[in-house]
């Protein structure tokens, strides 16, 4: 039997969640085995009265994907909200910005659909877990994307988000994502709205800036990036979850 709860957190590492275990209450720690060999442990606690499960994902979108299923089988989420650290691809974003997902590509795909048209192997654009086609971008959830935003601050950015498994971006299409007004890169965020949306649960991801890309996409100053930019990101989530509609 599923374990309905207000919301889970995800975030990439555990590092990206200490923010959350200063702030939830009553945490503790529940395992759900998968199969003989492999049990998921997830921290449950309390936020303002709303019961909250919050867990990380692992890296990439392989991960982030499987993690996101194996919760929802345990837990049965009012909305669910990813939040973590990114590179900054808009060079006028600063290390400590936050950036609130209001779209988010695939840039692993971008020119996918493009590049299929009158082939034989178009029809790989069909959905295999919904109708229609695979999105060229998604989109948050608009109750949650304003709670997010009710509060103003320079810091805090309406953007779109980026996804790759190319570590710190997919140097070839920086300049693409750059015109298609990309703000941040991180490794996760289009399969989370990708999966919640087969879920059909409100998502929102949520991105704190911890380095910021050259002009290339690369990152020389990578060993020097912000971790702790993540308590932001976490602290606008926990926003949410206590003003959630749903």
């Amino acid at each position: 039997m599923r374990l309905e709860v207000d919301a889970i957190i995800f975030s990439a590492f555990l590092g990206e969640m200490d923010y959350y275990k200063t702030q939830i209450e009553g945490l503790s720690i529940t395992s759900h085995p998968v199969h003989s060999d492999l049990s998921m442990q997830y921290f449950i606690g309390s936020y303002k009265g709303k019961s909250v499960v919050i867990t990380h994902s692992g890296l990439g979108k392989i991960q982030a994907t499987s993690s996101f299923i194996m919760a929802y089988m345990h837990f049965s989420p009012k909305i669910t909200i990813f939040t973590g650290t990114a590179g900054a691809v808009d060079m006028s974003l600063r290390t400590g910005d936050v950036v609130l997902g209001q779209r988010c590509l695939d840039a692993d795909l971008m020119g996918i659909h493009e590049a299929l048209k009158s082939t034989p192997f178009e029809s790989c654009l069909e959905l295999r877990h919904g109708e229609g086609r695979l999105p060229k971008e998604y989109f948050a959830d608009e109750k949650l994307l304003t709670i997010a935003n009710r509060e103003p601050a320079d810091w805090k950015k309406l953007g779109c988000l980026a996804t790759s498994d190319n570590f710190p971006s997919p140097k070839e299409k920086i300049g693409l994502l750059r015109e298609a007004g990309v703000s941040s890169m991180d490794m996760e965020a289009s399969a989370f709205y990708h999966t919640a949306s087969v879920f059909k649960v409100p998502a929102l991801a949520i991105r704190s800036i911890s380095n910021e890309l050259d002009t290339s996409g690369g990152d020389e100053a990578i060993g020097s990036s912000d971790i702790r930019s993540s308590d932001r990101a976490a602290a606008v989530a926990l926003d949410v979850v206590e003003h959630s509609p749903y």
